[in-house]
């Protein structure tokens, strides 16, 4: 949507290095140099972050060349850059310098950088960055929100209506184990319950205009991963439809991250109208940015060890709570709105969580603030005065999403919280 002026209602600060809510596979957050070392070999082995300045997101943040400026370089990783912490390594700039260098902006010409040496910077010399909606990799490689720019060895296309498969399913099957297959949803499927085990896919919404939705009525989920699989799924709207009491042994998520397996999820929505939206149990992990969520039980929910982070995101629940937590299970969500539609507490310690907006202290009639809460359109509705305003804005999140479910810049500072910015 086209963001526009309103005032402000609160400002906060950006998360410090130390805060909750990170991505701990990131090499900004894990060890550094080392991260990168064990993932990449010699292709990739300087780790960086993404925020201003310092440019795109890469896969766990790892990049070929060191980068210009040490304060977007972490050797050691643990969130301390280069400028805290070198590990024994060279500093990219004279550190008896004045300060007074001659840039290290993204434009033409010498500006006033931030370094401690003279610089010869393509840019304005103001070390801003610009953020890019949608984002860019290189080829070869597909950005899904904390996962960075992803690279794939395979290409598949899934159209229900003559394409190379015509279901999800048929192309996660005939993906390879040992390869990272992109899978390409150019049409909505209906009836598709994929099962990953032990591979690693990357599906993504490829219709031409709009979300394709990937629903199903199936007993089972439209997507359960689980082993070692690895999955991420970009701009896909995945839904399960309630069943009647004869129809399934219980209620079912409509996605599910068991054992040792790692979801991600970005510019998606997730409706499961028979159980809870997306729930991580187990050793499972799931990550989600720019996503809503609706779950007839429970939007969020880890159990028995299972890990959900999620940043900037919406997640409702009909008749329970937005997030549940069973046994030692962990959801911490950053940036958010959280809803129950019968207004039940929430179950989650939020120690590891923050700047949420609990709409259920929020009045008169907060689930008419959606744009369709029962169909799970978690939009930001409007009323005559234009999109409802929450109780406060929050700053973007270092690391985090820098474009809502839209493909709409989330604003550096004073961000609406959720999944959406309708501003």
């Amino acid at each position: 949507m086209t963001r526009r002026f309103l005032s402000l209602l609160g400002v906060f600060g950006l998360l410090s290095c130390g805060a909750p809510g990170h991505n701990l596979e990131h090499c900004w957050w894990d060890e550094g140099d080392a991260t990168c070392e064990q993932r990449f070999g010699g292709a990739r082995p300087f780790c960086t972050r993404f925020s201003d300045p310092c440019g795109v997101a890469t896969n766990y943040g790892c990049v070929a060349e060191r980068p210009a400026l040490d304060e977007c370089y972490s050797p050691c990783g643990g969130g301390v850059p280069a400028t805290e912490d070198l590990c024994g390594m060279e500093t990219s700039t004279d550190e008896s310098g004045d300060g007074n260098g001659d840039g290290d902006g993204d434009g033409d010409g010498d500006g006033d950088g931030d370094g401690d040496g003279d610089g010869d910077g393509d840019g304005d010399g103001d070390g801003d960055a610009q953020t890019s909606c949608p984002e860019e990799c290189l080829s070869g490689e597909y950005f899904v929100g904390p996962a960075g720019c992803v690279p794939f060895d395979t290409e598949l296309v899934v159209n229900a209506y003559g394409g190379q498969y015509t279901t999800i399913a048929a192309a996660v099957n005939a993906a390879a184990t040992y390869e990272t297959t992109l899978i390409k949803v150019e049409s909505s499927v209906a009836g598709d319950q994929v099962q990953v085990s032990d591979k690693h896919v990357i599906i993504v919404g490829a219709q031409q205009s709009g979300m394709p939705e990937w629903t199903t009525t199936s007993p089972l989920a439209p997507l359960s991963v689980s082993g070692d699989a690895r999955v991420e799924v970009s701009g896909l709207k995945l839904s399960r439809s309630a069943l009647g009491p004869n129809d399934a042994p219980g209620p079912v998520p409509a996605a599910i991250a068991a054992d040792a397996s790692r979801v991600y999820f970005d510019k998606s929505v997730i409706v499961g109208l028979d159980g809870v939206g997306v729930q991580a149990s187990g050793n499972g992990r799931v990550t989600l940015w720019s996503t809503t969520i609706l779950g007839f039980h429970a939007g969020l929910e880890a159990a028995w060890g299972g890990e959900i982070a999620a940043v900037f995101v919406s997640v409702a629940s009909l008749s329970g709570a937005a997030r549940r937590c069973v046994g030692v299970g962990r959801v911490d969500v950053h940036k958010s709105i959280l809803y129950s539609g019968n207004a039940t507490s929430d179950e989650c310690d939020s120690g590891g969580s923050s700047d949420l907006w609990d709409m259920n202290m929020s009045s008169p009639s907060p689930n008419m603030w959606f744009a369709d809460f029962p169909g799970g359109d978690l939009h930001v509705g409007e009323d005559n005065m234009g999109p409802y305003l929450p109780n406060f804005f929050y700053d973007a999140q270092p690391d985090g999403p820098r474009c809502d479910i839209d493909g709409d810049e989330i604003p550096l500072m004073n961000a609406y919280p959720g999944a959406d910015q309708p501003l």
